[in-house]
């Protein structure tokens, strides 16, 4: 990383995430209406479900906590909102806004599902926000 001259403010300090980070994400959004690191959020109740563990399946989180959440855990304190800005400046509005209310109408349903011990309907929401996540621009497009 580039040491910032004397008196001049580090990218940290600026609130500016790195190049790589830009460039990373750059690449997602190319193909992407959302970030689809996103997705990892939906794995922990798939594979709890997966292991008959329903007890342990958590709400889901709305794609702005996630991205928030992520923005923390990756980088430094300075750049997370820069990371949060950078993400969510370049996620189609819409989409997150049905992303949303799909992980609503989950989690209002969670405690059924738990009961339950309904594998099926965890996998079939798994299945829907994924593809929905990878949705590509080309073909939402045709």
């Amino acid at each position: 990383m580039k040491e910032p001259k004397p008196g001049e403010q580090s990218r940290e300090e600026k609130g500016e995430i790195s190049s790589s980070d830009k460039e990373i994400l750059d690449v997602s959004f190319r193909d992407y209406f959302l970030d689809d690191d996103v997705i990892n959020s939906l794995a922990p109740a798939a594979f709890s479900a997966m292991a008959g563990q329903f007890e342990t399946i958590q709400p889901i989180q709305a794609y702005e906590e996630y991205v928030r959440e992520v923005a923390y855990r990756r980088t430094g304190k300075g750049e997370a909102k820069a990371y949060y800005d950078y993400i969510m400046d370049r996620s189609d509005s819409r989409r997150v806004a049905q992303y949303n209310e799909m992980i609503k109408m989950f989690n209002n349903n969670l405690e059924n599902i738990k009961r339950d011990k309904d594998n099926r309907k965890v996998q079939e929401f798994f299945q829907k926000a994924t593809e929905f996540l990878k949705t590509k621009r080309e073909e939402r497009n045709q």
